[in-house]
């Protein structure tokens, strides 16, 4: 097992914008390309945490479907629950140029 697998994505959330983002001036001429490579940073964690249990479901999925199992029993189509979550949460959160936005404003102005 990792060192790494027990963390959540809010717990790797929290540390990043916590450590590399409250140093971060924004006056500076790199301050928000710093911000900017931070979100996506965190972004990308999240994303690879949640990765792993929507690819093992996605592949118990896929074996099952490929030796006729869902047929005598269909709650093996649970599996697929995962990578649909996945999806539907990388989906939602993308960092949209808005959101980019507002929250390098609400860290300049302090408010983080």
């Amino acid at each position: 097992m990792d060192k790494l697998s027990h963390l959540t994505a809010a717990d790797i959330d929290r540390a990043l914008t916590e450590k590399d983002l409250r140093g971060m001036v924004p006056e500076e001429g790199l301050g928000a390309t710093l911000y900017v490579a931070a979100l996506r940073t965190a972004w990308l964690l999240r994303l690879a945490l949640q990765e792993r249990p929507a690819v093992f479901g996605l592949v118990v999925t896929v074996l099952a479907v490929s030796s006729g199992a869902t047929e005598t029993q269909p709650l093996y189509w649970l599996n697929a629950l995962t990578t649909i979550l996945f999806l539907i949460t990388a989906g939602m959160t993308i960092p949209s140029r808005d959101r980019i936005l507002g929250s390098y404003a609400a860290h300049a102005s302090g408010s983080v």
